[in-house]
C-alpha cells in the first residue's frame, strides 16, 4: 500500500497541473492514471508516417490559462493551415466558395444569436457571477436558432454550424454555452471560431503535458484503473481494479464526466454531480484522418 498526502485520480491537463501545483507547496502527490499515458483527451502519436493530434488540438490566446501554461515552459504557437475553400449543403444543394464568403453568409445571424454573450457573461471565466444566466439556463441552442427565425437555407447553414462547433445534437446544447464561448472572445463571434483552428502547440499537446509533469515532483503510477474510492474522517483509501491500494489524507477527481458513475465512491456524490455524470457531454464527435495519394491542393473544410 502506498501512501501520500494527496491521490489525483487522473493525469489529463487537469490532472496534471494539479499534481504539480500541490507538489510545489510540499504535499506528497500520487497521481494515478489508467491509460499508459499521460495526457487525457489530448494525444500526440506517430501516425501515417508523421505526428498527428488524436485528440484536442487547437489553442488561442483566449484561453488564457493555456497560453499562461506554454509561455511557462516556453512553448510557442504555430499556425495552422489556412483555410480557403468550402463546402457546403444548404437547401438539398451543396455550394462550394472561399471561406471568406462562407464566413460572410453566417456573419448576420451569428450576431443575432449571440448579441446578448456580454449581457450575460460580462465575465466569462466566471459564467456563474451573473444571476441573471438563470433566465435562460434551460434554453438549448436549437430554440434559440429557432427564435430567430431564419430563411430556412441561412437556419440550416447555422444549423450546420453550430452542429461542428458542439460535436453534437443542438438540442442537447446549451445556449448558454454558445454565449458564454462568444463573451471569452469579447462578444466577437469570428474571433471565437478563429480560436477553433489557427494555433497549435509547437511540438504538439504532449510536449506541454510532459513539461507540466517534468516540474511536478508527484509520483505517476499508469494502467491503475481505479475501481473504488472510500473516504472518511481518517483519509481516503482507493483501490484498484487489480486490488493495489493507495491511501492520502485527501483527493481530487481530475476525470472526464462520463466515468464518473463508473466508480464505487463511498460516501456517494452528490446527487446532482451523479446525474450530471449519467447525461455525459453533449459532444459526441470523432476525428478522422486521411490519407490521400497526390498533390494536396487546397485545404478544405467540409460543412454537412
Amino acid at each position: 500500500m502506498e501512501t501520500s498526502d494527496v491521490i489525483i485520480i487522473g493525469a489529463g491537463f487537469a490532472g496534471l497541473t494539479a499534481a504539480r501545483e500541490l507538489s510545489k507547496g510540499g504535499h506528497t502527490t500520487i497521481l494515478l492514471e489508467a491509460r499508459d499515458r499521460i495526457a487525457g483527451r489530448t494525444h500526440l502519436d506517430e501516425r501515417l508516417g508523421r505526428n498527428l493530434e488524436l485528440g484536442g488540438t487547437w489553442v488561442h490566446w483566449t484561453q488564457p490559462y493555456v497560453w499562461a501554461e506554454m509561455g511557462r515552459y516556453g512553448i510557442k504557437a504555430v499556425p495552422g493551415p489556412e483555410f480557403t475553400k468550402a463546402y457546403w449543403t444548404a437547401g438539398g444543394h451543396q455550394h462550394e466558395g472561399d471561406a471568406v464568403s462562407l464566413l460572410e453568409l453566417l456573419d448576420a445571424p451569428n450576431r443575432r444569436l449571440l448579441a446578448d454573450s456580454r449581457r450575460y457573461f460580462p465575465m466569462p471565466w466566471s459564467p456563474l457571477d451573473n444571476p441573471d444566466v438563470a433566465d435562460i439556463d434551460g434554453l438549448t441552442l436549437s430554440e434559440a436558432i429557432d427564435r430567430l427565425e431564419l430563411p430556412e437555407e441561412q437556419c440550416q447553414l447555422l444549423r450546420s454550424f453550430w452542429t461542428l462547433n458542439f460535436n453534437g445534437r443542438l438540442d442537447q446544447a446549451a445556449y448558454t454555452q454558445a454565449l458564454r464561448w462568444c463573451a471569452v472572445a469579447s462578444g466577437d463571434w469570428q474571433l471565437m471560431f478563429e480560436a477553433c483552428a489557427s494555433f497549435k502547440i509547437d511540438g504538439g499537446t504532449r510536449r506541454l503535458a510532459e513539461a507540466i509533469l517534468a516540474d511536478a515532483a508527484a509520483q505517476l503510477r499508469l494502467n491503475q484503473h481505479v475501481a473504488s474510492i472510500e473516504q472518511d474522517e481518517a483519509g481516503v483509501v482507493v483501490t484498484t481494479e487489480g486490488g493495489k491500494q493507495y491511501t492520502a489524507r485527501q483527493l481530487i477527481l481530475a476525470l472526464p464526466l462520463s466515468v464518473l458513475n463508473d466508480l464505487e465512491i463511498r460516501p456517494a456524490l452528490s446527487p446532482g454531480k451523479r446525474e450530471a455524470a449519467a447525461k455525459g457531454q453533449a459532444g459526441r464527435g470523432a476525428k478522422l484522418w486521411v490519407k490521400v495519394q497526390g498533390p494536396a491542393g487546397t485545404v478544405r473544410r467540409s460543412w454537412p
